[in-house]
């Protein structure tokens, strides 16, 4: 009679119960952005006033693949984001669910593609347990779901692009590993459908060809000579020709919703400085993430710091030089500064598009790497014997909670908009974006006054803000000021002047100052504009009939 086994430890049953712990753990610390709502960052032009994404009718579908909204080709993210709708109405608590379900999926989906590299990958001699596997793929989901920098793109609406690219480029480069090691025609095919679906949920998805690649140099080593390099090159060429044809489709949508920052304004010297600075600010926040901010605004003048560049660009080429004098004793090192690199080119910098220097989101993906290196550590100093592992179990359950606390503060800043641009004020210099979208938060619950001394601070750090100008002119409108409204229009449509919302306000205040003829000129214009405004429509009859008006009493 055989003697009764000793029961499994928690390390050893990691290999069975590891993707449920992780996916479990993920829900639990972000489940707190579901008491969140929608903020003034986006989610105003995203949802509250955008009806064209709701329902899945012939108009709807058809503006989602065709519409570059706010910049972004994004059709699946614009479908998922209808399906809320359709789930939930206009309730934020039904889009933050979903988020945080997308995130926890991701999580799982990363515990699964790190095991499957820590496999690939040479291990600790003679041979390591499956718990010292599993225990380190632990490591890497936790440190990669729990971490603070994951936040904005779960507790932000409008992250929903990072959490369902990053889904389908997790389902497909784990799919990819497998094609690698045993390639079939339906492995391949699949393969391209999901990087398909990754692209039309976020452009950035496009680099994830030069991310195989990096693995392909390891863990797979498949490029071990010039034929295995041409071999995989060959069979990446569908996914590249994909690749340039939504780089196109995004250039030519930020230029087209002139989110893109041109030559002119911001020069090539200013985009490497910004490159090198982004490239060393997501390592920083990665080992100490405090003082995370929804927005790290460009200065308002735009002036390059040198020094701060010549610094930032020396400590990027000593890791860069470092990663490939290393390449061949330490291959993972050059292997993940690649990913790294190749992942965030899309947002370094170098095509500047938007306010903002870094984002917190331009790390979902870019950082997969550090979570392996995390995961790597743990599985390179895995304890031999049980209380040794209980021991090591410690400094880990300190690190996710000290991780957990973090993250769980952070939702707390993107709770309502006020929350959220006054967390911006604090942790960041004074800029004008962060000042209009607290002055954007104060008007909304009525704090009139307050939000005009938020906007004429935007206007002191940026005299030429549009944004401001027309927020401000609306406050005069509202108070019957019609000369002022009119003024501060006339100056908003000076640096913006296709504004059709501004041109049919300054035809009304035109309107109520008697000057029907001047204010029909306008709303002309901004019913060129907006042809289907019955606002805009309403208004140019009004002036019509006031310029009429003398001629029939003569």
């Amino acid at each position: 009679m055989e003697p009764p086994r000793p029961p499994l430890s928690l390390l050893e049953r990691l290999p069975r119960h590891g993707p449920l712990l992780t996916g479990l753990v993920t829900l639990a610390v972000f489940w707190p952005c579901l008491q969140n709502g929608f903020v003034h960052w986006d989610d105003g032009a995203n949802f509250l006033d955008n009806p064209a994404y709701r329902g899945f009718s012939w108009p709807q579908l058809r503006w989602m693949f065709t519409s570059f909204h706010l910049g972004h080709y994004i059709p699946l993210t614009w479908m998922s984001f209808s399906l809320d709708h359709t789930l939930w109405g206009m309730n934020p608590a039904g889009y933050h669910l979903t988020n945080v379900l997308l995130h926890a999926a991701n999580a799982v989906l990363f515990y699964f593609l790190a095991e499957r590299l820590f496999r690939l990958s040479p291990g600790r001699p003679p041979a390591e347990t499956a718990g010292a596997v599993a225990a380190a793929s632990l490591a890497a989901a936790l440190f990669f779901s729990l971490h603070p920098l994951r936040v904005e793109s779960v507790a932000w609406v409008t992250g929903r692009k990072d959490l369902l690219a990053g889904f389908f480029i997790l389902l497909s480069s784990l799919l990819y590993l497998r094609h690698a090691s045993r390639g079939t025609a339906g492995r391949y095919i699949a393969c391209l459908g999901l990087f398909l679906f990754a692209l039309l949920s976020k452009g950035v998805s496009l680099v994830l060809p030069f991310v195989w690649l990096a693995l392909d140099f390891f863990p797979l080593r498949r490029l071990t000579d010039g034929p295995s390099l041409r071999r995989c090159l060959k069979e990446k060429i569908p996914f590249l020709a994909l690749s340039t044809v939504f780089a196109a489709v995004a250039l030519a949508g930020a230029r087209f919703s002139g989110a893109a920052m041109p030559l002119t304004e911001y020069d090539p010297q200013q985009r490497l400085g910004e490159f090198f600075f982004s490239s060393l600010f997501y390592l920083h926040k990665t080992l100490l993430p405090f003082s995370l901010s929804p927005l790290y605004p460009l200065a308002d003048d735009l002036r390059l710091n040198v020094s701060s560049a010549l610094l930032h660009g020396l400590v990027f080429a000593l890791l860069t030089v470092l990663a490939f004098l290393y390449r061949k004793k330490a291959p993972a090192g050059i292997a993940l500064w690649t990913v790294y690199l190749a992942f965030l080119a899309p947002t370094s910098g170098l095509i500047q598009s938007g306010p903002q220097t870094v984002a917190d989101r331009y790390s979902y993906l870019s950082c997969f790497g550090w979570a392996l290196l995390a995961g790597g550590a743990v599985r390179a100093r895995f304890p031999q014997g049980r209380g040794r592992r209980i021991l090591a179990l410690l400094p880990a359950l300190g690190l996710f909670s000290l991780l957990s606390v973090l993250s769980h503060k952070q939702i707390g800043v993107w709770k309502d908009s006020q929350t959220l641009w006054s967390h911006v004020l604090t942790v960041t210099p004074p800029s004008s974006i962060a000042h209009l979208g607290y002055g954007m938060a104060l008007e909304e619950t009525g704090e009139v006054d307050r939000a005009e001394e938020h906007y004429r601070k935007a206007l002191a750090l940026r005299p030429t803000f549009d944004l401001a100008l027309r927020r401000l002119a609306g406050l005069r409108l509202r108070k019957g000021e019609w000369r002022q409204a009119a003024g501060l229009y006339q100056l908003s449509l000076a640096f913006q002047p296709n504004d059709a919302e501004a041109l049919n306000n300054l035809g009304y205040s035109l309107l109520r100052l008697h000057m029907p003829v001047e204010a029909a000129a306008c709303l002309s214009r901004a019913l060129a504009l907006m042809p289907d405004s019955e606002k805009i429509k309403h208004n140019l009859h009004l002036a019509h009939a006031a310029g009429r008006r003398p001629a029939e009493k003569r």
